[in-house]
């Protein structure tokens, strides 16, 4: 009997859907939670420094 292979999921073929997949999951999830003080972007960065 011929076992199946299971990728990691570090594997380029499989991560980044992965990623997306997880990281959206994940905010759907803390959205109901952190809404009205703080708000939930995916693929957006926002950098802050001091003059």
């Amino acid at each position: 009997m011929q076992s199946k292979k299971i990728p990691y999921l570090e594997h380029l073929n499989v991560w980044q859907e992965v990623h997306h997949s997880l990281i959206s999951l994940i905010a759907e999830t803390l959205i109901p939670q952190i809404r009205p003080k703080y708000e939930v972007g995916i693929e957006k960065r926002i950098y802050e420094s001091e003059l």
